[in-house]
């Protein structure tokens, strides 16, 4: 399990809304976070957090092999 999948288990323990658990689980993969015909606001939740999460890797690169994923729409 990746830290994707700790913090999504994490925030379901937590009880915060499943479309929050949804985008965290799915933050280094958004396409495959939701559906096209999902509400707006989750779609863009999710791509909101996968941007913040490669914006944390560039500001507060820990190693040199991190890569930054491409941000795609």
């Amino acid at each position: 399990m990746d830290h994707a999948g700790v913090g999504a288990n994490l925030g379901a323990q937590w009880k915060l809304p499943a479309d929050l658990v949804q985008a965290i689980r799915y933050h280094h993969f958004p396409q495959q976070a939701y559906h096209p015909t999902d509400p707006l606001p989750l779609r863009q939740a999710v791509f909101v957090l996968h941007i913040a999460n490669q914006l944390a890797k560039y500001c507060f690169r820990y190693a040199d092999f991190v890569e930054i994923e491409q941000v795609s729409g």
